[in-house]
């Protein structure tokens, strides 16, 4: 292994005209010279392909669909074409601050073991502007059980892993549209053990919170119960209801939204930042704004009550609402929706 070793960073690309140049100028510009950036489009129709081919770049492979095939498969495009012993992910709204390949880099030579690499990072918002930073305890444990009932904490697009171990599970598996990610660090979990995940106590990436996301959380929440359901299988040497996860995410449409909808939902998300790194009179501040958008929402109005509760009996409520929601996922996915 070389301190020099390629990274080949993939991103995959749909319709991201309003930020594509200012994603892929964050990876141009980082201070970690070898690199290569390859995007792989959907057949995009809002002018992202044009910036891209604007950018006078050799460190770019652009990659274009004649028929968009879903996430996963765009990321194993990127994956089959990689150069690099290491794959960095990311997403094409999104920042990466010059320094992040470089001490993800850097972890990865010093702890070969190390398959997945990521750090904390930056809420921004549309304009770029900084939210707050979501900074979690980089020295938790990684193990399914804790991945399943915890969550993964860091975003998707600011990892970096060992392209010998995303092929060695099968690489993401294009069943799933979404909780792809999910599904992939399940697999790497259970192969390498939760000491090959590892965090960088830093900020070195900037996710961008958009309305339109929350759209694909319906689905988003069934495809990851089916996740986890085909951990529990595999755990138990059963056959994995890997068939069945297309079927069931292609029944459940993502919804079209109004824009009041999307913008009560992007100040949601603000609000739920803020709330997360415990600023209170922010939080609040966006959630009324939320209201103020789409006032018969109720979620904005849960949360405004909890920042008025302590922490404690937030944990307690929160604690009651996961596991309602969680009722209502798997009762979601055991019926045709």
């Amino acid at each position: 292994m070389c301190k020099d070793d390629l990274v080949s960073v993939v991103m995959p690309t749909y319709n991201e005209s309003d930020y594509i140049r200012e994603a892929i100028s964050s990876i141009l510009n980082q201070s970690y010279a070898n690199l290569e950036l390859i995007i792989v489009d959907g057949g995009s129709t809002d002018g992202t392909i044009d910036k891209i081919n604007k950018l006078d770049s050799n460190k770019i492979n652009l990659i274009v669909e004649q028929k968009r095939q879903g996430i996963s498969s765009a990321l194993n495009k990127g994956i089959r074409e990689a150069n690099g012993e290491y794959v960095a992910r990311m997403d094409a709204d999104d920042i990466s601050l010059p320094e992040r390949i470089s001490c993800q880099i850097s972890i990865i030579n010093q702890k070969p073991e190390i398959k997945l690499v990521s750090s904390w990072y930056r809420f921004i918002g549309r304009d770029s502007e900084h939210i707050c930073e979501n900074k979690f305890d980089p020295n938790r444990s990684y193990s399914p059980h804790d991945i399943i009932k915890k969550g993964q904490d860091f975003a998707h697009g600011s990892v970096m892993m060992s392209k010998e171990a995303i092929e060695s599970v099968g690489r993401y598996r294009e069943q799933f549209d979404t909780a792809e990610d999910l599904d992939l660090w399940l697999r790497l979990s259970e192969r390498y053990g939760e000491d090959s995940f590892h965090i960088i106590p830093k900020v070195l990436y900037e996710h961008r919170l958009s309305g339109d996301k929350m759209a694909r959380r319906t689905r988003q929440r069934v495809v990851s119960q089916y996740a986890k359901d085909a951990h529990y299988k595999r755990k138990r040497g059963e056959p994995e209801p890997i068939d069945e996860v297309a079927k069931k995410s292609n029944s459940i449409s993502n919804k079209k939204l109004t824009k009041n909808e999307r913008d009560s939902m992007y100040y949601y998300l603000v609000g739920d930042a803020y709330f997360r790194a415990n600023k209170s009179n922010a939080a609040r501040h966006n959630f009324i704004k939320s209201i103020k958008k789409r006032p018969f929402n109720i979620y904005p109005l849960y949360k405004i009550f909890l920042t008025f509760i302590d922490r404690e009996s937030q944990d307690k409520v929160q604690n009651i609402a996961y596991k309602i929601a969680n009722i209502k996922t798997k009762i979601r996915t055991a019926l045709s929706i």
